[in-house]
C-alpha cells in the first residue's frame, strides 16, 4: 500500500532545486469572498452531502469565530457533524496529476475554539470545537473520490499552522477535495468539530525520497499475531469485532497508523491486522457478515470493505460476505450479530 506523509511545518524553506519542477496554480488558493455561512468561495465546488448546508466563508459573527485570516481577508471553515456527515470542496486542476509522479503542497491549518452551529442531531446550538483531521482526495470529475491521497493527522491547534504534504497518486487525476473528517477515537462516535484552511500553496512535482516524514502516527499498534491456527478464533474476535463503519454511511472508519515493522499505513487497522494474521494461515477464509437493515447500505458496505480486503493484499478467494439477514441470523458466528456493525467466522478452505 502506498505511503501517505505528512508534518507541521512553522518555518519552511523550500529548496532551490524544487523551483524547477512544474507547479500546479490553484484558483483562490485563500478562498477570497464575502464573509457569510453556508456558502462556497468562488472557484471552489461544494463536494459535501446535499441534504446538507455548504461550507462557511470565514470569519464570520454568527458562528462566534474570530480567528484572524492567515492570508487574505477570508478563509474556509469545514465542519463535522454529529449525524456522521462532513464538509468539503473540490476543484478542476489547470494540470492533471501524473499517476506514479511525487507532489508536495502546503496550506495553514487551524481550530477554531468556538464555532457555534446547530446540531442536527439535538437541534441545539452547541459549539463545533472538537479537532477534525484534513484528507485530500484525487478524482476525475465534480466531487469524484478516487483515491485518498492525504489524511493528516488530528489539527487541534487553535492558531495557524503549516502543514506540508507529500503524495503519489497511483492514476492521473483531474480533481482535488479537501475534507474535513473525524479525528477522535470511532468508539465514541460521530461528533461536531471544525478546520480552518487558509493559503493553499502551489502543488509542485518533488522527489519522495528528499524528504523526511516528520509526521506522528494517528496510532501505533504492537499486537502479537496467533502463533497456531487454536489462537486464530480469538485474534478475529479480538480485532474483528472492532472494525465499524461510519455511521450511516458505507465507509470504514480509517486511520493512519504503525505497525511494529516500522512502516506508516493507511486503512482501517483493525482490518489490516486479520488480514495480516490470515495470511499465516492460508488454509482458512473469513466470512464476514454485514449486519444492517438498511438493504442498499449493506450491499454498499459490502462492496467498500471488499475492496478494503483486496486493496490490502488479501486475495477474493479468502474471504465471502454476506447480506442476507435471515442468514446472518441463523449462521453461527464468533461473536453474536447484536450490538455489531459486522460478525465473522473462519472457515478451513476446501
Amino acid at each position: 500500500m502506498r505511503r501517505i506523509y505528512f508534518y507541521l511545518l512553522i518555518l519552511c524553506a523550500v529548496p532551490n532545486w524544487l523551483c524547477a519542477q512544474q507547479m500546479i496554480e490553484l484558483n483562490n488558493p485563500s478562498f477570497e469572498d464575502l464573509p457569510r455561512h453556508s456558502s462556497t468561495p468562488k472557484d471552489w465546488y461544494n463536494c459535501g452531502e446535499r441534504r446538507e448546508s455548504p461550507p462557511d466563508i470565514l470569519p464570520a459573527p454568527i458562528f462566534q469565530v474570530s480567528t484572524r485570516p492567515a492570508d487574505g481577508n477570508t478563509y474556509l471553515g469545514l465542519v463535522v457533524r454529529d449525524n456522521g456527515t462532513w464538509e468539503a470542496v473540490g476543484q478542476e486542476l489547470s494540470t492533471p496529476l501524473t499517476k506514479g509522479q511525487c507532489y508536495e503542497m502546503q496550506l495553514q491549518v487551524a481550530r477554531s475554539p468556538k464555532y457555534m452551529s446547530m446540531s442536527p442531531v439535538t437541534s441545539q446550538f452547541i459549539s463545533f470545537d472538537k479537532p477534525t483531521q484534513l484528507r485530500i482526495w484525487g478524482g476525475n470529475s465534480i466531487c469524484d473520490r478516487r483515491e485518498l491521497l492525504v489524511e493528516s493527522h488530528q489539527i487541534n491547534n487553535t492558531q495557524w499552522q503549516v502543514l506540508h504534504v507529500l503524495f503519489q497518486p497511483s492514476a492521473d487525476y483531474t480533481w482535488l477535495i479537501f475534507e474535513a473528517y473525524f479525528a477522535l477515537d470511532p468508539k465514541d462516535g460521530a461528533y461536531c468539530g471544525n478546520l480552518l484552511l487558509d493559503e493553499l500553496s502551489p502543488i509542485k512535482q518533488t522527489n519522495c525520497n528528499q524528504i523526511v516524514n516528520l509526521g506522528e502516527k494517528r496510532d501505533t499498534l504492537f499486537v502479537q499475531y496467533p502463533a497456531s491456527s487454536e489462537d486464530l478464533p480469538n485474534f478475529i474476535r479480538q480485532y474483528g469485532s472492532r472494525v465499524s463503519f461510519v455511521p450511516g454511511f458505507e465507509w470504514l472508519h480509517t486511520y493512519s497508523f504503525l505497525l511494529k515493522d516500522g512502516i506508516d499505513r493507511y486503512g482501517n487497522q483493525y482490518l489490516v491486522l486479520l488480514i495480516n494474521a490470515l495470511k499465516r494461515f492460508p488454509e482458512y477464509s473469513l466470512h464476514i457478515g454485514i449486519v444492517e437493515p438498511d438493504v442498499r447500505l449493506a450491499r454498499r458496505r459490502a462492496r467498500e470493505l471488499g475492496k478494503a480486503l483486496t486493496s490490502n493484499g488479501l486475495d477474493a478467494s479468502r474471504f465471502k460476505i454476506i447480506t442476507d439477514r435471515k442468514y446472518l441470523m441463523e449462521a453461527e458466528w464468533l461473536w453474536l450479530p447484536f450490538n455489531h456493525e459486522l460478525v465473522m467466522d473462519l472457515k478451513r478452505q476446501q
